[in-house]
């Protein structure tokens, strides 16, 4: 018993850390000011955890993904003109 729970701790902290080193290298992929980057990491650090969740639930990850990410550039469009 005690085994299965160190197996799902080791999976969910490989998990975890795959989902960082994804999250940093998107975050280093936009990379137009230190403030940018870090909001990116933020940024795909979510979209690795909705990613993660969908195929846990056994969603599709491609619609969550691009419904949040249309969500961010319209939250974006609309700060950056003032609406």
């Amino acid at each position: 018993m005690l085994y299965l729970f160190f197996d799902k701790l080791s999976e969910s902290k490989i998990t975890i850390l795959a989902i960082i080193a994804s999250a940093l290298l998107f975050g280093f992929a936009h990379y137009y000011s230190y403030y940018y980057i870090i909001m990116m990491f933020l940024l795909g650090f979510f979209f690795g955890m909705i990613y993660f969740y969908s195929m846990i639930k056994k969603i599709k990850p491609f619609f969550p993904i691009v419904i949040v990410h249309s969500l961010y550039n319209i939250t974006i469009l609309l700060f950056e003109f003032n609406l």
